[in-house]
């Protein structure tokens, strides 16, 4: 049987991704999404309105070996603003 000492070394050194490396993705992920906001403001008339991170990576507790490094983020947007578009809101 594992004590709490041998528990939290395993978590902290094999199982969570170190702090640097998360603070590095994070990093990563805010730069995408910067790019992705101005691409879609310069090639589109949507608005992005707000970008929500989701799952572990958002709460830090992402796991360092993982089969597939995944993240999920949720774009919330606005659509173009139109004459058609007015006309049905009225």
């Amino acid at each position: 049987m594992l004590n709490n000492t041998q528990l939290r070394y395993y978590d902290s050194n094999v199982l969570r991704l170190p702090a640097d490396k998360r603070k590095e993705y994070h990093e990563q992920v805010d730069r995408l999404i910067d790019e992705l906001r101005k691409t879609v403001r310069d090639k589109t008339e949507i608005k992005i309105t707000k970008v929500v991170k989701a799952g572990s990576f958002a709460k830090y507790t992402i796991l360092r070996k993982t089969a597939i490094r995944s993240m999920s983020m949720s774009f919330f947007i606005s659509p173009a603003e139109t004459p058609a578009r007015r006309r049905w809101i009225a």
